[in-house]
């Protein structure tokens, strides 16, 4: 829900507008409390500096940022202020209201997302404890009961996450090799050609069963790497899907690491 600035302010100032690079979220990390860590991280999709609010928010990101056919995902989403007010009356709900200056708020979607075939899904994250809390229950959904309305009225999907929607092994490997996306920047990696040989090496190692901090070993000292320099490509590799592994299961480096199985689904 919109708090801080007015809501025509917030709109002129550009919040809650744009795609890719240029969005930005309607609200900020000291505008609503929340329940978990609030926290920033860079977009790989789109190019900027992404706002959650809890981790239940990042780790879903995370999750539907892997899905190759996502193109845009923006957080925070604002919702027409005249459209829910009018899906309020008409559904017999309450819409949400400033405490203090009874003033109507700003209702928002937590992740909306486009794929590349041009839909839209539109994903509430809520905690399980909020959720099945009796005293709650009710006035929550009462409110996703107006957010669902709205996307559905637009022929768009709408889901309810939790904590638990995404896979915990996923998550944890995809925040462990994120930081490896892009090399720009990181001294000391080898040639172009250094770089293709160290994948080459790691995919042998990965289809022979090989534990991969061996590998890494032994390339930091063939290619004449700092200690963890192989470690990071590595995880560049996997982040970029030049190797793929199966991301279901968590990554340890001094254990075999299964490949990724293709299918022709």
């Amino acid at each position: 829900m919109g708090r801080g600035k007015s809501t025509v302010n917030k709109l002129k100032a550009g919040f809650g507008q744009g795609t890719g690079a240029d969005y930005r979220p309607w609200l900020t990390v000291r505008e609503v409390p929340s329940q978990g860590r609030s926290t920033r991280v860079k977009g790989l999709k789109t190019d900027r500096e992404q706002v959650f609010l809890s981790d239940n928010e990042r780790g879903n990101f995370y999750q539907l940022q892997w899905m190759q056919d996502v193109t845009d995902i923006r957080e925070q989403f604002p919702l027409p202020l005249a459209k829910t007010i009018d899906l309020a009356a008409r559904l017999g709900i309450r819409h949400p209201k400033d405490n203090k200056t009874k003033e109507y708020l700003v209702m928002t979607t937590d992740l909306v997302v486009t794929k590349a075939d041009g839909r839209t899904l539109a994903f509430a994250c809520k905690w399980e404890s909020e959720i099945n809390n009796p005293r709650r229950m009710k006035r929550i959904l009462e409110k996703l009961e107006i957010e669902r309305k709205y996307w559905t009225d637009l022929g768009a999907s709408w889901k309810i996450l939790t904590e638990k929607t995404p896979p915990k092994a996923l998550v944890k490997n995809l925040m462990f090799v994120r930081d490896a996306y892009s090399l720009e920047g990181v001294k000391g990696l080898p040639d172009s050609e250094g770089i293709a040989y160290a994948a080459h090496k790691f995919k042998e190692a990965l289809e022979s069963g090989q534990a991969p901090i061996h590998m890494c070993n032994w390339l930091d000292a063939k290619l004449s790497l700092g200690i963890g320099t192989s470690l990071l490509l590595l995880r560049h590799f996997i982040a970029t899907r030049k190797i793929r592994v199966d991301m279901s299961q968590p990554l340890r480096f001094n254990n075999p690491i299964k490949l990724e199985v293709e299918t022709n689904a």
